[in-house]
């Protein structure tokens, strides 16, 4: 609070927003969680483990054709949402969501699911579920690409019994591509 005064006195915008957003995050800490690997994996369920109850659709085929983001909070109930690629969004029936997950409409950017965890350490987590990598289409690609170095964690997840193949590696290595860092995108 003391720095946040300084610099608000010293007119150093960029560096008083800096300090505002830290403010925020120790006030209310999330966290945000990729989860990512190839169909059937078990992204999902993994998931699901965090909640309350199984809430993300699973199954031996590919069910996640389109990013689901797991808002944990206080909810008493699941709430469910599709999220418009111009930002708008509207509450959906569970029955909705399970579908759109596996058969995503064009004008879908991505699902939400607000629920409450089984943990309370849990609440103010966001938890992405990712399409499986072999299966990402081009546009889903670029989207996942483009907010994974906003993740604070990355979970990789890797099929139990085809343990880690040449997929995987693939993957890994646009993941990594994805979150270097560069110097060049960084300002003092």
């Amino acid at each position: 609070s003391e720095l946040a005064e300084i610099l608000e006195a010293s007119v150093d915008e960029v560096r008083s927003s800096f300090v505002r957003l830290i403010q925020s995050r120790v006030r209310l800490p999330q966290a945000y969680v990729t989860v990512v690997g190839e169909t059937s994996s078990g992204k999902s369920s993994i998931i699901n483990a965090l909640l309350t109850e199984e809430l993300l659709p699973v199954s031996g085929k590919p069910t996640t054709g389109i990013v689901t983001h797991v808002a944990c909070g206080l909810e008493r109930e699941p709430q469910f949402f599709a999220i418009y690629h111009d930002a708008t969004q509207a509450a959906i029936e569970r029955a909705q969501f399970c579908r759109l997950s596996v058969e995503p409409d064009d004008e879908i950017l991505r699902l939400q699911l607000r629920a409450m965890p089984k943990t309370r350490a849990h609440i103010g987590l966001h938890v992405f579920d990712t399409p499986g990598s072999n299966a990402v289409l081009h546009k889903h690609e670029e989207l996942l690409m483009s907010f994974l170095p906003q993740s604070d964690v990355i979970v990789f997840v890797v099929g139990y019994r085809t343990g880690f193949g040449q997929a995987d590696q693939d993957l890994f290595e646009s993941i990594s591509d994805a979150t270097a860092h560069r110097p060049e995108q960084h300002t003092a």
